[in-house]
């Protein structure tokens, strides 16, 4: 079934593949941002990421013994 007999029969697919071929060759035009992130608001979320990352190794690395199964 080729996208051509979708989009034919379907209305909402038109409308789908019609948006992805137009924005498919536009510019990304950046600007500064709109809300500001204070310096501590990104140091407790990096604190908070990096915990949440590292929590299920070090848990593994401190019951080591009881994933080998040796007492």
């Amino acid at each position: 079934m080729s996208v051509q007999a979708l989009s034919k029969s379907r209305p909402l697919i038109v409308g789908v593949i019609g948006n992805q071929t137009r924005n498919k060759y536009t510019a990304i035009v950046s600007t500064p941002p709109r809300n500001r992130i204070s310096f501590a608001e990104k140091v407790t979320h990096g604190i908070i990421m990096t915990a949440a990352i590292l929590a299920f190794p070090l848990y593994v690395s401190t019951n080591l013994k009881h994933y080998k199964g040796s007492n």
